[in-house]
């Protein structure tokens, strides 16, 4: 049977770079304590309620971006499935979005 964690994260708002460093963390410590799937909350690099979409906007990233290349590094490394949930950003366009990451680092969807 695999072990499941479920990460309760409440990320620092408009600071996405600190987020991925606190989330590699915990994520780390659940590795560390024998998960093989890993659940991050929702938005989890930019906090979840913004007033507009121009606010939030410069907070999102491509799903190649930082949080993947993180992430990806993590489940490689690990073995373990890895599903975190970002604000991507397709040019101007926005979208409340999730990776999910192979234990091989690949993206799975």
């Amino acid at each position: 049977m695999s072990k499941f964690a479920a990460i309760q994260y409440k990320p620092p708002k408009g600071q996405p770079q600190i987020a991925i460093v606190e989330l590699s963390t915990l994520i780390k410590e659940a590795c560390e304590a024998g998960a093989k799937i890993i659940v991050c909350p929702e938005m989890a690099t930019t906090g979840y309620i913004w007033d507009s979409p121009e606010q939030i906007l410069p907070h999102a990233e491509t799903a190649d971006g930082p949080l993947f290349q993180c992430l990806s590094s993590l489940s490689n490394q690990y073995g373990v499935w890895i599903v975190c949930g970002y604000a991507e950003r397709e040019g101007q366009e926005l979208y409340n979005s999730a990776l999910v990451l192979r234990p091989d680092g690949t993206l799975a969807c």
